[in-house]
């Protein structure tokens, strides 16, 4: 039988507590996602072919404007910050690894989780691609 939390710092506590998991997981997806992208080469990587028969990783213009709209989303989370400098280092170390949480790391995150968030930008969520047969009407 379980026992319903009654104390609202408790209840306000846990909420917080997966807020904070929700960003920081949001955040970890798209850094790896962004770095693994940025470390493909951009030459002779681009496939134009919508549909590609490989899932290997390679640069599309899909890829390429998920890059786009991952640093329009930073510049946004950090602008008007007193410390834009240093929470620019911290997506950049937080893109070499995800792991590593500092309090510039953490104040990125807060940031940046619920506008990654808003804008759709987790990587499972942004490369959704609907296959249908060809004639098929979409419903």
């Amino acid at each position: 039988m379980q026992t319903a939390i009654t104390d609202p710092d408790v209840r306000r506590s846990i909420t917080q507590n997966d807020r904070w998991q929700q960003q920081r997981f949001i955040v970890q997806q798209v850094a790896a996602a962004y770095e693994q992208l940025n470390n493909l080469p951009a030459l002779a990587a681009h496939n134009i072919d919508p549909f590609p028969q490989s899932r290997s990783l390679t640069r599309t213009g899909q890829s390429m404007e998920f890059g786009a709209d991952v640093e329009s989303a930073v510049r946004y989370a950090i602008r008007n910050q007193p410390d834009a400098a240093a929470l620019m280092q911290a997506w950049h170390r937080l893109c070499l690894d995800p792991n590593v949480i500092g309090d510039a790391e953490r104040r990125f995150i807060q940031r940046a989780g619920p506008i990654f968030a808003a804008r759709g930008l987790h990587p499972k969520q942004y490369f959704v691609c609907i296959r249908r047969k060809v004639g098929e009407k979409l419903r």
